[in-house]
């Protein structure tokens, strides 16, 4: 099976506690999009990274530290990364035309937020007819006035159960270990 691995806005803006995206309990899911980028590089599955910048303002600001990639996620030598400037990935025209050529079987999603960049990609992903699986316990959600992060992440699940596979780590880390390389 053709897989690719998209790692979505993994940047400072989610763990600089006071910025507007800031997620208090990213810690675990932080932990197992690492170990999953690494089985995934190990299996030589493509890992591509996406980097949030929005046009004005200081959040997600290009020139911010805080859109940095966090420490020990940076694209590995010969890894992709495409810069978007709205929710979805497909905003960045590069990686609509780079998964157009590519024509993965499965696109792997870990990163932030399952409420907004993951769910948006995703939806906007399936009528472009690509195939998705979540890592449910390798994203989250950030809290909104109306609902905390554990019931947006939640909130966030259900919804993309009804467009994309929904597993967490370890199944994914099962169903990696039998992969073989071509």
């Amino acid at each position: 099976m053709k897989q690719l691995m998209i790692v979505i806005d993994i940047q400072q803006e989610y763990i600089a506690e006071g910025r507007p995206f800031y997620i208090k309990g990213i810690a675990p899911s932080l932990k197992n999009a690492k170990s999953l980028i690494e089985a995934a590089r190990e299996k030589q599955i493509p890992v591509w990274h996406i980097k949030h910048y929005r046009d004005g303002g200081d959040i997600f600001a290009q020139e911010s530290a805080f859109s940095d990639f966090i420490p020990g996620f940076e694209p590995a030598t010969g890894e992709k990364t495409f810069i978007k400037n709205r929710y979805s990935c497909f905003s960045s025209p590069a990686f609509a035309e780079q998964l157009n050529q590519m024509q993965p079987e499965e696109i792997v999603v870990i990163g932030y937020g399952s409420s907004m960049c993951c769910l948006c990609t995703i939806i906007d992903g399936i009528h472009r007819g690509f195939k998705f699986t979540l890592i449910e316990d390798a994203t989250a959600s950030r809290s909104f006035p109306y609902a905390n992060e554990n019931e947006m992440h939640r909130a966030a699940i259900q919804i993309l159960r009804q467009y994309a596979n929904i597993v967490n780590t370890k199944e994914l880390m099962n169903k990696l270990s039998s992969h073989t390389t071509a």
